[in-house]
């Protein structure tokens, strides 16, 4: 953590210095509230969900469908990613800067995104499921790869930012991060793009294009679903057909609820069947 302070004023662009103290401030506040929120968490483990997916794939819906299901209530806790942060960071539209103009901003918006995400792995919640729109993970194997491919992103500001991720992964938060089961909603670009349109958000109308979809679904597959990877989760991934109607996604949520709330599925889902280790493929399984 104090790696990625130390490094932060020398290496952003000129015109964002006091953007960087408020990211820094920002830091400092979590790391003096830490030891209150040590105080408050729950002595027994949560299974934490990260439901993992490209843009407008539908993951916060999934998140709005668990927070209204009776049958959850009192069981499942729905973490949304911080857009509203994302959208006013000491008065600045970070993500509408990311996405009108990506190589000066993508290394301050996802210092930003990952300070934000650690909130949401931090988040206490006496409920027994901790279901997150994506992970600091997302961030790091999609996201900032993505970036560094396009050129977004130079050799020094990647650097920053790796050494601040694996800071995490080392530091006071690393058991704050453990992930117990991934949800991929795994869905072609095309029609996440025709969702994204649909849906009209004024951040993402100039820069979410169908070529960012197809490549952030190819890191998503390498990341998620590639037995050579070296970055592969150590967790179960439960891979969703994400393609279909509202109601088809709902009927198929409710089919495997018992996998994504109630940890079944290592022992009781009969969908593992012939399938990889660690993976269990649904739509093959629903077929």
């Amino acid at each position: 953590l104090r790696c990625g302070i130390r490094h932060l004023a020398a290496s952003i662009r000129s015109g964002q210095y006091r953007l960087a103290s408020s990211i820094a401030s920002d830091t400092t506040n979590r790391s003096n509230s830490s030891s209150r929120n040590e105080r408050m968490s729950s002595s027994h483990k949560k299974f934490t969900v990260s439901v993992e997916g490209n843009i407008g794939s539908g993951k916060s819906t999934m998140l709005e469908y668990f927070s209204s299901l009776k049958s959850a209530q009192g069981i499942v806790e729905s973490i949304p990613e911080p857009i509203d942060k994302w959208c006013n960071l000491a008065g600045v539209n970070l993500l509408e800067r990311l996405y009108t103009d990506p190589k000066r901003w993508f290394f301050s918006f996802n210092l930003y995104c990952m300070l934000t995400r650690l909130d949401m792995h931090r988040f206490v919640t006496h409920r027994p499921v901790k279901m997150l729109e994506r992970s600091v993970y997302t961030a790091r194997f999609c996201f900032m790869t993505n970036a560094v491919n396009q050129g977004l992103l130079n050799s020094a500001e990647m650097q920053v930012l790796d050494c601040y991720y694996r800071s995490l992964l080392t530091g006071q938060w690393a058991e704050h991060l453990r992930v117990d089961l991934y949800v991929y909603l795994r869905c072609p670009p095309e029609i996440c793009f025709n969702r994204v349109k649909l849906r009209n958000r004024s951040e993402e109308s100039a820069g979410v294009t169908l070529s960012l979809l197809e490549n952030l679904h190819q890191l998503h597959e390498q990341w998620l679903l590639d037995d050579q990877s070296a970055d592969r989760p150590n967790a179960p991934v439960l891979v969703l057909d994400a393609s279909q109607d509202l109601n088809d996604m709902k009927s198929q949520w409710d089919r495997h609820m018992p996998a994504i709330l109630f940890d079944q599925h290592l022992s009781k889902d009969s969908c593992l069947g012939n399938q990889k280790p660690g993976y269990v493929l649904a739509k093959s399984c629903d077929s």
